[in-house]
């Protein structure tokens, strides 16, 4: 199972790059929540916080297209026309 946010400004906040009301490492919380309910991976669960490539189909608003140029230094994946990667919480079953 995947938890996200489709939104494109989730990014910045995961990673705190975004200064708003809402504390940065949403995902993190929600996974110790998750944990917290469920339990952790002695219970059959393993969690975990990633930035993943969502294909289109899953939301209308996913996949987000970046459209400006990055500022500061030059990285392939924030330039123009770049999908973005959204932050989700990851939860597997494991077999024991």
């Amino acid at each position: 199972m995947i938890i996200t946010n489709a939104q494109p400004y989730v990014r910045k906040v995961q990673v705190g790059a975004m200064e708003m009301n809402a504390a940065p490492f949403l995902f993190n919380s929600a996974r110790s929540a998750v944990v917290k309910q469920f339990g952790s991976t002695g219970n059959g669960f393993s969690f975990a916080v990633r930035f993943v490539d969502i294909a289109a189909g899953v939301h209308p608003l996913i996949p987000y297209v970046l459209r400006g140029h990055y500022r500061g230094r030059r990285r392939r994946d924030r330039e123009a026309g770049q999908h973005l990667a959204y932050p989700a919480l990851i939860m597997n079953m494991t077999v024991h």
